[in-house]
């Protein structure tokens, strides 16, 4: 392990880095959102698309100012065997109507899958709540990330009433237009880093709609 203060340049530079960026994505997002709005009515996909591929590339930018993190694909995905594990790039293979899935160990997975995922049109599910958090959270909402309510009842995790109806019809219409949903199955982050119980809401999601297929990360 670093020494302590090494762990607290680490820890300032990090913060430093992705709060940068994700100020440089919420300004350039709001001014495509201001662009497109008057396209939106007839190219609502083509707008969810720039402002996602925005998000997704700010924070791909950011993920390799940090020399700590990389990513390393152990396993080529499904319909793309052709790559080897060592030679496949995410650009070779879309997961159109795929609901990727991913344990949440840690803070930092957002920002690992976005590499993951990036070029892919992906859209992430997230707790509502998320969207009201300054720079960050007004970043996933014009991201057009996919929020779910919960109200204060089981500890702020139940829903509130219609939301997983509203979710199903979302996470349906994204997959309509041939894009990828990024989920995490456990519903909230793992504090102690031990897998947690999956909820079944995605499962049956893919069950019940043809031609959806699920892509674990």
């Amino acid at each position: 392990m670093a020494p302590v203060p090494i762990r607290i340049l680490l820890t300032v530079y990090f913060y430093c880095v992705v709060s940068i960026f994700f100020c440089l994505a919420f300004l350039t997002e709001l001014i495509a959102y201001v662009l497109l709005s008057p396209f939106s009515f007839r190219h609502k996909g083509v707008k969810a698309r720039v402002l996602s591929s925005i998000f997704q590339t700010y924070m791909l930018a950011a993920l390799y100012c940090l020399p700590f993190w990389r990513v390393k694909f152990l396993n080529s995905p499904p319909l793309a065997s052709s790559s080897s594990s060592s030679s496949f790039s995410p650009s070779a293979y879309n997961p159109k109507r795929t609901v990727i899935m991913a344990n949440h160990a840690s803070g930092a997975d957002p920002w690992l899958l976005t590499a993951v995922v990036y070029p892919w049109p992906a859209f992430f599910v997230i707790k509502d709540s998320l969207c009201r958090v300054p720079i960050a959270g007004w970043c996933l909402a014009l991201a057009g990330s996919i929020r779910v309510k919960f109200t204060k009842e089981k500890g702020g995790w139940a829903t509130a009433p219609g939301a997983v109806k509203l979710l199903m019809q979302e996470s349906n219409e994204v997959m309509d237009r041939g894009h990828a949903l990024v989920v995490f199955p456990e519903g909230t982050r793992s504090v102690t880093g031990r897998l947690q119980p999956f909820k079944d809401g995605f499962f049956r999601f893919a069950v019940e709609h043809e031609g959806i297929s699920i892509l674990p990360v």
